[in-house]
């Protein structure tokens, strides 16, 4: 069955998919301020019951199934000094302050989140805005598995994961500087693998929310743009880590002495992108994983009260793949997706080989002079993190012939 996690990449993937905006040229209208507005916004809503104690295997012996979350913030809505708040009917873009609470919150704790949020506007009929959102950032002050205190919580594994969230949202202005509406969407929590067990937590909500505009603003007269075309080439450098995952009790000491252990992984990948409108490129690329994880194992030292990385064969520890990318694109902000597939992988035995297929999907921010950095979860099977991978690279324009 399609589990929670995909669902919310697939609908990820239908956002990212908005159609493109093809119209006579213009110039950007440079006349408007950006006023910043304030916005609260409170959901209910089920988690899903993807691993064994959000079931029912916990100290409660209860699912835990249901939580409620608020969340404050300030936005701006971009103001059509520049060309892309036009084509993307200007979004807003803001950071916010987010807080959840859980069933089995004695087990799980009690997030509070740091995110960034950008909100786009679908369709505008007079006081009707119909929308989606992306949301990223990093939550803590969760209680995490622990050997002696918290053996249960195979669901979070770290003090501090990332957040994820998608929505579609519908606003009404109710007066000049206020507006009201409703949400429904998902959200994902995770740490990447950096500390297990850590099987994630994935939440279905609705909501409501409200928004104050500190000042009187009038969006501008949406201007249309020739379509944006082009090819590039994506050179991208990423670093991966990830903690060690095995059955202890099978090898003869406590789990909780190699919870800390890591394995590193770097990535090179090269990828021939056509941008086939203003928000929007697609392509594909090829890309060289090395993962120390590989043809490596763990063994119990001082009569089982430690452990320490084996590491094998230096040859043995990579793989190559290839993949077909997607990359929505806000201004200076992109979301890219990949589905990929692996030419090679070493042979090598049980866990650590992988899947046959690898995703990606994360955000990218654009620097000066071409280049990027950001940051990716890099999965299996639409829904095991395999790692988060940080990543730089540089975008170098090809130019047409003349």
């Amino acid at each position: 069955m399609q589990t929670s996690l995909q669902r919310v990449l697939v609908f990820t993937l239908l956002l990212l998919l908005l159609p493109c905006v093809v119209a006579h040229s213009a110039a950007p209208d440079t006349t408007y301020k950006r006023i910043p507005f304030v916005w609260a916004k409170f959901d209910v809503g089920k988690i899903a019951q993807t691993n064994d104690h959000l079931k029912g295997l916990n100290r409660t012996g209860k699912p835990f199934e249901h939580y409620k979350a608020y969340s404050f913030g300030v936005s701006w809505q971009t103001s059509g000094a520049e060309e892309w708040h036009h084509v993307n009917n200007f979004p807003t873009l803001g950071f916010g302050i987010y807080t959840a609470k859980l069933d089995g919150d004695e087990e799980l704790g009690q997030p509070i989140s740091v995110f960034g949020t950008l909100k786009g506007a679908i369709a505008r009929i007079d006081n009707h805005t119909f929308g989606y959102n992306i949301d990223f950032g990093v939550a803590f002050h969760w209680k995490p598995y622990d050997y002696n205190t918290n053996p249960y919580n195979i669901t979070i594994g770290s003090r501090a994961t990332a957040h994820i969230g998608v929505g579609l949202n519908y606003s009404y202005t109710i007066a000049k500087r206020v507006l009201v509406g409703v949400d429904a969407g998902f959200t994902h929590f995770s740490n990447g693998a950096v500390r297990k067990p850590n099987k994630g937590m994935n939440l279905m909500y609705a909501g409501a929310h409200v928004a104050y505009l500190l000042d009187n603003q009038r969006l501008p007269i949406r201007k249309m743009f020739d379509k944006k075309k082009g090819n590039e080439i994506d050179l991208t450098f990423g670093l991966g880590i990830k903690s060690y995952e095995v059955d202890t009790d099978a090898i003869g000491f406590n789990r909780e002495y190699y919870d800390n252990i890591k394995f590193h992984s770097l990535t090179i990948q090269a990828a021939y992108l056509h941008q086939y409108c203003h928000r929007g490129k697609y392509g594909a690329g090829v890309s060289l994983l090395y993962d120390d994880r590989y043809d490596s194992t763990i063994r119990p030292i001082n009569n089982g009260n430690g452990a320490k990385v084996v590491y094998g064969d230096f040859s043995k520890r990579f793989a190559l793949g290839v993949f077909v990318e997607h990359l929505f694109v806000v201004g200076p902000i992109s979301f890219p997706t990949q589905l990929g597939y692996y030419l090679y992988q070493p042979n090598v035995k049980g866990s650590q080989k992988k899947s046959n297929s690898f995703q990606r999907a994360g955000v990218r921010y654009t620097l000066p002079f071409d280049a990027y950095c950001g940051v990716n979860i890099y999965a299996h099977r639409l829904s095991k993190a395999d790692f988060i991978e940080w990543n730089v690279g540089y975008n170098l324009k090809i130019k047409k012939k003349k």
